[in-house]
C-alpha cells in the first residue's frame, strides 16, 4: 500500500473545506482512516454549541476504548491565538502497521486542511490523557513554552542589534582597560560649534543625539535663558520648598543633555555664586527607544563625558535619566555635593570605618579585595 495515496474522501474534504471558512460552525471532527480504501474518512463531527472544553467532554464521553484503531481529533478552540488543534490518538493495543500508516498520513491531514489554521497538535497514547483537564493542561503548557521561546527570540535578536550597532561606529576603536570596553564619540562639526558657544555663554542648555548610523554624536538643539528661565536663576539649597523643581522642559527629547546649573555653594560659609557644568544621558526607562539606539547612547556615555571634560575644560557632572522627572534642584545639588545627601554620606562613612576582612589588601594601593590563596 503506497502511504502517500492516503488523501480525505470527498466527503471529508468538503467538512475540512467548509471548517476553514471564517464563520466555521464545527466544533470538532473526528477523522478515521480507511486502510482498504487507502482514504480518510469522517467518523463523525459536532456542531459548536458552547465553550470548546464543554463541547470536547462530548468527545471525551462517547469514546469507545475498546476501539484500538488511532484517529485525529481536529478542535477548534476559543483562544485568540490558537486556531485548531490536531489531537493525533494512537492507542497502545494498536498494531504497528496501524501506527504507521497513522504517522504517515498526519502530514498528509495537516497539508489537505492547511497547515497554518492548524497551531498546536497533540500526539496521545492514552485514553486518559484525552480528558478535557489534561488536553486544557498540555495546550497551557505549549502556549507557555511558546512564550518563552518568543523571549528567547526577542532577547536574541536585542543582542543582534546590539552587535550591530557596536560594527555600525565607525570610531569604536576599542581599547581594554580594567577589562572594560571604551568607545571614542566623535562630534559632528556643528556640535563642536555650538559647544564653543555653549561654553562662551551664548546658550543655557544644548542636546546632542545619535546620528541616524549611529557614527557619530550630533548637535540636536538648544535653549536659551529666555525660553527656559529656570535655568537662568540662582538655586539655593536651603530652599527646600524648591528642592523638587524640575529643571528641563517636559518636551525634551532623550539624548545627551548639558546646561549650566548656576547656584550658591551650600558649603561655603558666605554661599559664594557659582556655575557649573552639569550632563544628563536621558534615555526613557519605558523602552520607547529602539534597541539600537538605547545602546548607541550607552556605550558612548563614558567617551561623551570624557569629551565634555576636555572641551569645557571643566569637570562636568553627569548622570543617567530615565525620566525628565528625576532632573530636579535637590537631585543636582546631590550631584555636585554628596555630603549633603546625608544617607548616602553615612553609608560611605560607615564603609570606611568597617574593619577589612583578613583576605583583603590594604586599600591606599588603588586595588580591590583579593583573596590569599595558600
Amino acid at each position: 500500500m503506497d502511504l502517500g495515496l492516503i488523501k480525505p474522501n470527498n466527503e471529508l474534504d468538503g467538512h475540512l473545506k467548509q471548517a476553514r471558512e471564517s464563520g466555521n460552525k464545527y466544533r470538532w471532527l473526528l477523522i478515521m482512516i480507511d486502510r482498504q480504501k487507502c482514504q480518510m474518512t469522517l467518523e463523525n463531527k459536532f456542531i459548536k454549541q458552547k465553550d470548546w472544553k464543554n463541547d470536547y467532554q462530548r468527545f471525551y464521553n462517547q469514546i469507545n476504548r475498546d476501539d484500538n484503531r488511532p484517529f485525529f481529533l481536529l478542535i477548534h478552540l476559543d483562544a485568540d491565538d490558537i486556531n485548531w488543534l490536531l489531537i493525533h490518538m494512537s492507542p497502545p493495543k494498536s498494531d504497528v502497521k496501524q501506527k504507521m500508516v497513522a504517522a504517515s498520513t498526519k502530514a498528509t491531514l495537516k497539508n489537505s486542511f492547511g497547515s497554518p489554521l492548524i497551531t498546536m497538535d497533540l500526539f496521545i497514547e492514552d485514553f486518559d490523557d484525552l480528558s478535557v483537564e489534561k488536553i486544557y493542561d498540555q495546550i497551557q503548557t505549549r502556549q507557555h513554552d511558546k512564550r518563552q521561546v518568543q523571549t528567547l527570540q526577542e532577547l536574541e535578536h536585542q543582542k543582534q542589534q546590539e552587535l550591530e550597532v557596536m560594527h555600525k561606529i565607525e570610531h569604536c576603536n576599542l581599547g581594554r582597560s580594567g577589562g572594560a570596553l571604551h568607545f571614542n564619540c566623535l562630534l559632528d562639526q556643528t556640535a563642536e560649534m555650538e559647544l564653543k558657544n555653549f561654553q562662551q555663554g551664548h546658550h543655557c542648555c544644548i542636546r546632542f543625539i545619535m546620528s541616524n548610523d549611529f557614527s557619530k554624536v550630533v548637535y540636536d538643539g538648544k535653549l536659551t535663558l529666555d525660553y527656559c528661565p529656570l535655568l537662568s536663576k540662582r538655586w539655593d539649597y536651603k530652599r527646600s520648598d524648591e528642592h523638587g523643581q524640575m529643571l528641563l522642559p517636559e518636551h525634551f527629547q532623550p539624548g545627551y543633555i548639558i546646561f549650566r546649573f548656576r547656584h550658591f555653594n551650600p558649603l561655603d560659609d558666605y554661599g559664594e555664586s557659582e556655575e557649573r557644568f552639569v550632563m544628563i544621558s536621558y534615555v526613557p526607562s519605558d523602552n520607547t527607544l529602539p534597541a539600537k539606539l538605547r545602546f548607541s547612547y550607552s556605550v558612548n556615555l563614558n567617551s561623551m563625558v570624557e569629551k565634555m571634560n576636555d572641551k569645557l575644560d571643566n569637570h562636568v557632572k553627569y548622570f543617567e535619566a530615565g525620566s525628565l522627572d528625576e532632573v530636579t534642584v535637590l537631585r543636582i545639588f546631590y550631584l555636585l555635593y554628596p555630603s549633603l545627601d546625608t544617607d548616602m554620606h553615612e553609608q560611605k562613612q560607615q564603609n570606611e570605618m568597617a574593619p577589612p576582612l583578613k583576605f583583603d589588601k590594604p586599600l591606599a594601593r588603588g586595588r580591590g579585595p583579593r583573596r590569599i590563596i595558600r
